[in-house]
């Protein structure tokens, strides 16, 4: 851990609000999970549409946190604010975005891409201040000229999931000295690439999330509509995904470029229940569908392809 996080007085800045090719040859570092670290799962009612900012403050001061950080939250949002000031002694609020900033050593940003050069534009930053960027759409050299003449500037991609400390922490570029790995390391798995594309990529992948939690929905209502009670459908359909997504974890972290593929082979049996599922699914081209739709979603995130879906130009997460 750096001394800048040892050393206490480590502040963030978070601006809430209404939301959160070059070649790719060069290295990607993921940082292997520590085993034994708890995932932090509650029987709240789930908050998927929590704002991004909100999810990374609760990750970092929820539960026995690993780091002694204190957080001081813009008050743009009051009553996000009160919330979280309430609910962690870590959190503070200050008066405003600059008074916020000139307490800040680490600063992460997560507005709207429409606002981000008004309200950016109007603040001062210190040479020595780290940024930290959630905005969708806002390049690095885009950040760097409104975050002047802070130089370290760096984009990460937080999902819902990292409010309970679990999932993928892509930053870009790698972070040479480690004061922002070693703040988001808790949170989840941090994917350290350095090129921005690479992290479009990642984005991109990331938007299968509500396809995912539909299809556990599909299954779970099926499992009710052949008889089943409908806590039980859920309960088993969670238990089952949760179960086959820890497998993942484990594959992804052998020695072996084709481990999935194995996770596959190795769930089937001749002429079984799997294998029949799996050839139909393939024989209807569900899994073509997929990739096409991640290729059209990447278009659209590198700005090579309309949003099909309206003129929001908006490309979160």
């Amino acid at each position: 851990m750096s001394n800048l996080l040892r050393m206490g007085g480590f502040f963030l800045l978070f601006l809430p609000s209404c939301s959160v090719s070059p070649g790719l040859q060069s290295r990607i570092r993921v940082s292997r999970p520590m085993r034994g670290k708890a995932w932090l799962f509650t029987r709240d009612k789930p908050k998927i549409k929590s704002r991004i900012g909100e999810a990374v403050v609760t990750g970092l001061c929820k539960g026995t946190p690993e780091l002694d950080v204190s957080v001081t939250i813009s008050p743009r949002n009051a009553a996000r604010a009160q919330r979280l000031a309430e609910r962690y002694p870590q959190v503070e609020i200050g008066l405003d975005n600059q008074e916020v900033l000139d307490r800040s050593d680490i600063i992460c940003i997560a507005v709207t891409p429409d606002r981000v050069e008004k309200i950016l534009s109007e603040l001062t930053f210190r040479p020595d201040q780290k940024i930290v960027s959630f905005i969708s759409t806002t390049t690095l050299q885009e950040l760097r000229a409104l975050c002047s003449p802070a130089s370290e500037v760096f984009r990460a991609i937080p999902m819902p999931p990292i409010a309970k400390r679990a999932g993928p922490l892509p930053v870009c570029p790698e972070d040479s000295e480690g004061s922002i790995v070693g703040l988001f390391e808790p949170l989840g798995e941090i994917i350290s690439v350095e090129q921005e594309d690479q992290l479009k990529i990642l984005m991109s992948c990331a938007s299968i999330m509500a396809t995912y939690y539909e299809l556990i929905n599909v299954i779970s209502k099926w499992l009710y509509s052949e008889g089943l009670p409908q806590k039980i459908a859920m309960r088993y359909t969670g238990a089952l995904f949760d179960s086959l997504a820890r497998d993942t974890i484990e594959a992804s972290f052998v020695e072996s470029e084709d481990m999935f593929d194995t996770l596959v082979a190795e769930s089937q049996t001749p002429g079984g229940l799997n294998e029949q599922s799996l050839r139909k699914l393939k024989g209807n081209g569900w899994f073509t569908q997929v990739t096409e739709t991640l290729q059209k979603v990447l278009q659209r995130v590198r700005g090579t392809a309309a949003n099909e879906y309206g003129s929001d130009e908006s490309t979160a997460v």
